[in-house]
């Protein structure tokens, strides 16, 4: 059974070049609590905590729940974050969370989305990967499946997360 693609066409989705910012933060652990102020927003590498968050979709709700620290660490071992504006339409935020819903294998531990405030306008969310950045105004499974392939895996510790491929065919 073919599944359809979430969200809308790439064309439509307003998203913005990828951003490679110039060089990789370090990637110490610092103790839980610690505050880390990133050279991006959001972070794309940099210092952060020990433990990493569960690979999950978690709900605008929930924006106090973990702080971006944690998540960083996820970008270090090859996850692939999407940050959403707690403002962002509930379209968007369905759409990140059937994305993710959908991922089987072990490609269910690859991803993570997290409410983020500091969101541009128009754009409604950012997907990172260890020091690249893309921003999207809609979803469109195109655009992150062509950042997965791209960025997925290659986080500099332990990157327990193998390379995603999709088919042609996917790319509706």
């Amino acid at each position: 059974e073919e599944s359809q693609p979430v969200g809308v066409a790439e064309e439509q989705a307003g998203c913005t070049a990828i951003e490679e910012p110039a060089e990789a933060e370090s990637a110490v652990h610092v103790p839980d609590g610690t505050p880390v102020d990133y050279a991006t927003s959001p972070p794309t590498s940099g210092d952060h905590y020990a433990t990493p968050a569960d690979a999950s979709f978690y709900p605008p709700q929930g924006l106090d729940q973990i702080p971006p620290e944690q998540f960083v660490h996820n970008l270090e071992h090859g996850q692939i974050v999407f940050w959403y504006s707690p403002d962002a339409p509930d379209e968007i935020v369905n759409d990140i969370e059937d994305y993710i819903d959908k991922q089987s294998g072990s490609q269910e531990q690859a991803l993570l989305a997290t409410p983020y405030e500091d969101i541009e306008s128009p754009r409604t969310f950012a997907m990172t990967g260890w020091g690249a950045m893309q921003s999207c105004t809609r979803f469109s499974e195109s655009v992150v499946n062509a950042f997965r392939e791209e960025y997925q895996g290659r986080g500099p510790e332990n990157p327990q997360i193998s390379m995603p491929t999709f088919d042609a065919e996917e790319d509706a």
